[in-house]
């Protein structure tokens, strides 16, 4: 593995990339193999990579902004969502928010996009904790389990 997982692995656990051991799971996403104990997330957009590296179960997600697109957004956000990007300041951030906090719970459990369509139209569920940034015209979230 390279980029930036190992060097936050490294940050955070003092073990040194070298010594790292990754795998996969089914749909992709990276597992910590060594050291033990730790979960981690990826995700790369526009050349940019974001990771995160925790105790509990984790997945993040990093978007460049882009335009809300009606058509998607119903399939995939609630009613409230939808309102919620429409009667936004910034529509764009707000829809692009919105996926990143899907995506983030998606990649979380291990599901990546199977996860996200399997909610579409449906609340975000319940037992999850989410953080998002706002940076360069990219949107981060990073999802926990609690």
């Amino acid at each position: 593995m390279t980029g930036v997982l190992p060097r936050l692995v490294y940050a955070v656990t003092g073990v040194a990339p070298a010594r790292q051991r990754y795998g996969r799971t089914d749909f992709g996403k990276p597992v910590l193999l060594y050291p033990e104990g730790w979960h981690v997330g990826l995700s790369h957009s526009g050349g940019r990579e974001a990771a995160v590296v925790s105790r509990r179960p984790a997945g993040v997600d990093m978007e460049r902004i882009r335009p809300y697109h009606t058509i998607l957004a119903r399939r995939v956000f609630t009613p409230d969502e939808c309102l919620r990007i429409e009667n936004a300041k910034n529509p764009d951030a707000e829809y692009t928010r919105l996926w990143t906090l899907r995506e983030s719970q998606a990649k979380c459990t291990g599901q990546g996009m199977k996860g996200v369509m399997a909610l579409a139209g449906k609340p975000l569920p319940d037992g999850f904790l989410w953080r998002s940034e706002v940076k360069g015209g990219y949107i981060m979230t990073v999802c926990l389990k609690k």
